[in-house]
């Protein structure tokens, strides 16, 4: 799904696409559709998963590129659960959770 923010940072689809399997091809493929249905205009920034960033940088040459949050946590899962464990007297997770979700300058961010 792409799904994005109107100008009034509403939460709008834009589109979706079903794709037969996950190569770079096939992403560059649906990447390129929709930019031909968005005018050729690219988003600012882009949250995806590991596989679709070589398309994505292909397709969309001035797109920031960030990897979804889902798939950072899930892939660092183990190491995450080991800190919460390990530091659960200081609260770590409800801080860490904290940092992720809520929107900070980066001078917080670097600080927190």
């Amino acid at each position: 799904m792409f799904v994005g923010a109107n100008n009034h940072l509403q939460c709008t689809t834009f589109g979706f696409v079903l794709l037969e399997d996950e190569t770079i091809e096939t992403f560059e493929w649906a990447f390129n559709a929709f930019k031909t249905c968005m005018g050729g205009d690219g988003a600012r920034v882009m949250l995806t998963d590991p596989a679709m960033s070589a398309a994505l940088g292909r397709v969309f040459l001035n797109t920031i590129h960030r990897l979804c949050l889902w798939h950072v946590q899930n892939r660092f899962r183990s190491y995450l659960n080991e800190l919460y464990r390990r530091f659960e007297k200081e609260d770590f997770k409800a801080k860490f959770q904290s940092i992720i979700h809520h929107p900070l300058t980066p001078i917080e961010f670097e600080a927190a």
